[in-house]
């Protein structure tokens, strides 16, 4: 039964045939094609939509047709308050929801506010997991602005909630989180790691010391509790 259930997953998910896809350098026009692609509705399997939830779309190029759109605010205020003019012209009319950490809502926002000081301690998060799974998603966009705020929150609810997540910098530009996108996905990691152009090279130094550096201060560490240790004696 387990041998008939997998091939039956295996011949659901055969790959569709490659599309020459245009390199489209502007991220807004690239979210009105994918969302044009994905205007009709498709049949899908339980083994289809179960394999879409688990993966978190990332393998998939699909984009699900938008009805609600879930913004999680883990950059600046202003970031936000420039991307939300954008987003009818990328996703049509939806409803656009906001997680964030600030007492007042973006200018001229008027969805659902989810505001995180609310939801302290594992049971709050647990609580704010139940309310935006109730808003039912189809979309996340994070703010990924180089700026330490809500860093653990949009990572957890990236990872937590069964939809389609898209990157947002700090010029209010997104692109879409997934496969076919991971050159851009590696590039944009690389960049705010440090990794990249003049900076990479201290930064290599420092990851190649890393070793000796923790060794060190093992070491001397473990000298000072020994001589101590022997005082005592």
């Amino acid at each position: 039964m387990l041998f008939q259930y997998l091939m039956g997953a295996y011949f659901h998910h055969q790959p569709a045939a490659p599309r020459k896809v245009k390199y489209q350098t502007n991220p807004i026009s690239a979210a009105i094609s994918h969302r044009t692609q994905s205007l009709a509705p498709k049949k899908t399997n339980p083994i289809q939509t179960r394999y879409n939830n688990h993966l978190r779309y990332f393998f998939s190029r699909r984009v699900p047709h938008p009805r609600r759109v879930l913004l999680i605010e883990s950059g600046s205020r202003g970031v936000i308050e420039r991307l939300l003019p954008l987003l009818p012209g990328a996703f049509g009319n939806v409803e656009i929801d906001l997680v964030t950490c600030y007492v007042d809502q973006p200018a001229g926002f008027t969805g659902r506010v989810f505001n995180v000081n609310e939801y302290g301690g594992p049971a709050g998060r647990d609580r704010l997991l139940a309310d935006l799974a109730a808003r039912d998603h189809q979309l996340t966009g994070l703010l990924c602005t180089a700026e330490p705020i809500m860093t653990k929150w949009k990572w957890w609810l990236a990872w937590k909630l069964p939809v389609k997540v898209f990157i947002i910098n700090e010029n209010a530009d997104f692109f879409w989180c997934d496969w076919s996108h991971f050159n851009v996905v590696w590039n944009f990691a690389l960049e705010r790691a440090g990794l990249t152009g003049a900076a990479a090279v201290p930064a290599l130094a420092r990851l190649l010391f890393l070793p000796v550096t923790v060794s060190f201060l093992l070491a001397y560490a473990g000298t000072v509790h020994l001589k101590r240790k022997i005082r005592l004696l």
